[in-house]
């Protein structure tokens, strides 16, 4: 990753200085889950690089969620025929931790020691993405284009006690959760150019991926090493005005279907599936070209 962000930047220098630059502002919502505000700017070259840099902020949760930083390179193999590699980065803000002056306010009525306190912590990782595109503009306005992304993220989670128990002194740590994702994305895009007028699309999203999961219990040290397996299927319809000079404001609905999930126990085993519905989502937006 830092190797390919390099060559980009040593790129960029080389490059001829003309480019084009815009902007992208956008709110997401669904009925409960997601209310999501989002800014980004970027930096297109006339040899196909570019560069960009994009803020989320959780209105839900009212913090920031995430800044992601991309890099790409799009370069024609045929004529109106082009491939583009890319990568990214998200950095996650959203960090928690929250201490339970009481323990009851956490286990309930299990313990209820109003001595001892509770920590809760919750790192979210960054996560790495790196894939190629690849998409062809045919001459009436139709264009397709297809797109395959890895993305590796390693996060944690666990409950702190500190204070005084039975007359005696704690600090230990009584739970804690590593987890290690790995998800392979495919988008299948369709698109209607009318000239002067809208930008119509639909893009098929397929996504599968495993998620290890490494727990330990106070005093039984490594109590469980289980695995997910998880994949899902999205269907975004957008719809852009392009008539209106550098303005292009749009709208995009996307239909999620419930996410199919499978647990497997530290033996391999594998256990019952379930399913985790998801919440369709809608957002609009306004991209600005200088």
């Amino acid at each position: 990753m830092k190797k390919l962000l390099s060559l980009a930047v040593a790129i960029a220098v080389s490059a001829p200085a003309m480019a084009d630059i815009y902007t992208d502002v956008n709110y997401k919502h669904s009925k409960h889950d997601v209310r999501e505000a989002a800014a980004k700017v970027g930096y297109v070259m006339d040899n196909g690089l570019s560069f960009d840099l994009e803020n989320v902020y959780d209105f839900k949760n009212k913090k920031n969620k995430e800044v992601t930083l991309g890099t790409a390179w799009k370069f024609d193999v045929v004529e109106n025929g082009y491939i583009q590699p890319l990568a990214e980065v998200t950095f996650a803000t959203n960090n928690s931790s929250h201490k339970f002056d009481e323990a009851s306010k956490f286990f309930g009525d299990a313990l209820d020691d109003k001595t001892f306190s509770i920590t809760e912590k919750n790192k979210n990782g960054n996560t790495y993405k790196i894939g190629l595109k690849g998409g062809y503009e045919f001459d009436n306005g139709i264009y397709t284009s297809l797109r395959y992304r890895y993305e590796m993220n390693d996060s944690s989670w666990k409950l702190d006690a500190n204070g005084t128990y039975d007359k005696k002194p704690v600090g230990a740590t009584l739970l804690s959760k590593e987890d290690a994702s790995r998800l392979h994305r495919t988008d299948l895009t369709v698109g209607y150019v009318i000239e002067d007028m809208a930008d119509l699309s639909v893009n098929w999203i397929y996504k599968t991926g495993s998620t290890k999961i490494k727990g330990e219990l106070l005093d039984l040290g490594k109590a469980d090493i289980t695995k997910l397996r998880a994949s899902s299927s999205d269907i975004e319809f957008k719809a852009a005005a392009n008539g209106l000079g550098d303005f292009v404001p749009y709208v995009q609905y996307t239909i999620k279907t419930s996410e199919k999930v499978k647990g497997f126990d530290v033996h391999g085993l594998e256990g019952e599936a379930f399913k985790n519905k998801r919440e369709n989502e809608i957002k609009v937006g306004l991209v600005y070209n200088f």
